[in-house]
């Protein structure tokens, strides 16, 4: 939420760490539980967040997600792909899926991004988590390593990829190219709010905002739907009493989505959202009149497997 003690507009003041983005106005869009965590770890900076829940996942029930459950409990699945902590949180709630995962001999789980990767370690399991950052295509490679055997064998192991009704196809593609044998069942759908949640409409609106943080491609639409452009004072990047708005895009798939929208994206960061706030507090000096993304150096690095 924002603070009135700090005044919105304001670049960060010289001095340590922790007040690198005071008087920053940063507003998340994304989902309630991704703001609600950028919230906090915005105030911890000394920005100002001004979470924006624009978007909402809702768990799909049905006789495929029944089945495909069913399955995974009998274990006709060696792998679980999960790209998303929106699909963990339903998955977790099915009844048997936690045994399954957590037992020695159950299902093994890969996953995309740090912040599926801490929502999977919290219950307990040690999932596979590409080296490199680079989306769900970074998997592609580890996976089909993985599910073959130590001598190469043609034969690889049955996968379940559990996913949101928007998932891109790059990692099945990747996958079944490589002759993994992959089902894939959709487990909750994406939708826009039905009311834009006030306080963020009225910073937004009144071109307060410093910095835009925009944590998934349906975010981007999320934000443009729910709350709409850019007001024109904020888009400005020559208006004397303050500097336009700042664009971040949590990887490279939402900083293109942002940009086919019409949007400038200025920096882009990884799936982390801690690595994404320091990377606020420290831009780099490039400038911000160049109309590509800027990739950010980052020292975040995904917790090991």
């Amino acid at each position: 939420m924002t603070n009135p003690s700090q005044p919105a507009g304001r670049r960060p003041r010289p001095g340590s760490p922790d007040d690198a983005l005071a008087g920053h106005t940063v507003l998340v869009a994304g989902t309630a539980h991704t703001t609600a965590r950028a919230a906090v770890l915005l105030s911890a900076a000394g920005a100002n967040p001004v979470p924006a829940a624009v978007i909402t996942t809702v768990p799909v029930t049905n006789d495929e997600v029944d089945a495909a459950c069913a399955a995974l409990r009998a274990g006709d699945y060696s792998w679980l792909v999960i790209t998303s902590a929106a699909a963990w949180r339903v998955l977790r709630r099915r009844p048997g899926f936690l045994d399954r995962v957590t037992s020695r001999a159950g299902v093994r789980v890969a996953v995309v991004g740090p912040a599926t990767a801490d929502a999977v370690k919290a219950d307990g399991v040690r999932p596979l988590v590409p080296e490199e950052a680079g989306g769900a295509a970074s998997l592609v490679a580890p996976l089909v390593a993985a599910t073959r055997g130590h001598d190469g064998d043609a034969a690889p192991a049955r996968v379940l990829f559990a996913c949101g009704d928007l998932a891109r196809s790059v990692l099945t593609d990747g996958l079944r190219d490589a002759g993994v044998d992959v089902d894939v069942v959709v487990v909750y759908q994406t939708s826009h709010v039905p009311q834009p949640p006030a306080e963020a409409l009225a910073v937004w609106r009144s071109g307060a905002v410093d910095d835009v943080v925009l944590t998934s491609p349906s975010a981007v639409d999320g934000l443009l739907t729910v709350l709409g452009p850019p007001p024109a004072r904020a888009a400005s990047l020559t208006g004397q009493d303050r500097p336009g708005l700042r664009v971040v895009a949590i990887g490279d798939t939402t900083a293109a989505a942002a940009i086919a929208k019409g949007l400038r994206v200025d920096l882009v960061g990884d799936a982390s959202l801690p690595g994404v706030v320091r990377l606020l507090a420290n831009p780099p000096t490039t400038s911000r009149t160049v109309p590509a993304p800027v990739r950010l150096p980052t020292t975040e690095v995904p917790p090991g497997p």
